[in-house]
């Protein structure tokens, strides 16, 4: 009887050797894998703070001296997701001067949107008869063959005649663009032409256009601007985009702009942006004379 229970217990003890030894072994592969994680995190990290560098390079620090228009931008890189690029660039044609704000699923995307646009870039300021539809159709065409199946981008671009004061635009995707009405006070957003930019892209693009008076304004915001959440998951949205142009009406194009980013930072309780935040804030001045049309 002694003997069994003796077998019993040098049984029990070497199985439980070998499960401390198992053990061991698992908590040693777990530390390996725990390693190449960290590793893995900070490569990521240091891949998205180069990819944001790289963006900070290519958005423009420097606006045009543009006769007639008063500019106010600000662009805020995420460490979590990003993909914004905006530019302001006169035409060879001096009295024409485009705006451009687009809006990607992620840096990949936006690299490759920027090096087609960079590609046809000067073809779309030479062609000073090209519609903003037409020129994006060229851009997209040259576009799909690369994008990716999870891939988008969202793009305004817009062509300003200072000689007739009209802004004719094409909006593909969703981007927050609102015109600000000086004699009237009303704020108008300029729709949707077109749906974002995707690997099946098959949009109809047009060209609007709206006319431009002495003191009227244009809000242009990227998606981590009316899409920021608060801690409760409520997006900031439109609306007080809308409402913030009415009570800044009588500000400065750079009091309006500081004035939706605290906004947009109290909303979110002052968190790291879920995506990058781009805002172009525009208005036409008072003292430059609207030209007579030919």
């Amino acid at each position: 009887m002694a003997d069994d229970i003796q077998k019993k217990n040098e049984l029990l003890q070497r199985s439980l050797s070998e499960k401390e030894q198992e053990l061991q072994t698992y908590k040693n592969e777990i530390s390996k894998l725990n390693v190449q994680l960290r590793d893995l995190i900070s490569q990521i990290g240091q891949e998205l703070k180069m990819s944001q560098l790289i963006q900070k390079t290519l958005v423009p620090t420097e606006i045009p001296n543009i006769p007639g228009f008063d500019f106010s931008t600000k662009f805020i890189a995420s460490m979590v997701a990003g993909g914004d690029y905006f530019d302001l660039f006169e035409h060879d044609d001096k009295f024409r001067f485009g705006i451009v704000l687009s809006c990607a699923s992620g840096y990949g995307m936006s690299a490759l949107f920027l090096s087609v646009l960079m590609k046809l870039s000067a073809q779309i300021e030479a062609r000073k008869a090209t519609s903003p539809s037409e020129s994006l159709a060229a851009l997209i065409k040259e576009l799909l063959p690369s994008v990716q199946d999870n891939d988008t981008v969202d793009v305004f671009y817009g062509v300003v005649d200072r000689r007739t004061f009209d802004l004719s635009y094409c909006l593909a995707g969703d981007l927050a663009v609102l015109h600000q009405n000086s004699s009237q006070s009303n704020v108008l957003q300029l729709k949707n032409i077109s749906p974002e930019i995707s690997k099946n892209f098959h949009g109809e693009l047009k060209t609007k256009s709206i006319s431009l008076s002495a003191k009227d304004r244009l809000v242009i915001g990227s998606k981590g601007i009316f899409q920021a959440q608060n801690p409760k998951g409520d997006i900031f949205g439109i609306k007080r985009l809308e409402d913030i142009l009415f009570l800044k009406k009588n500000s400065s194009v750079h009091d309006v702009r500081n004035e939706i980013l605290y906004q947009i930072e109290q909303w979110t309780n002052k968190s790291e942006p879920d995506r990058d935040q781009t805002l172009l804030v525009i208005e036409v001045k008072d003292r430059i004379l609207k030209l007579a049309r030919s």
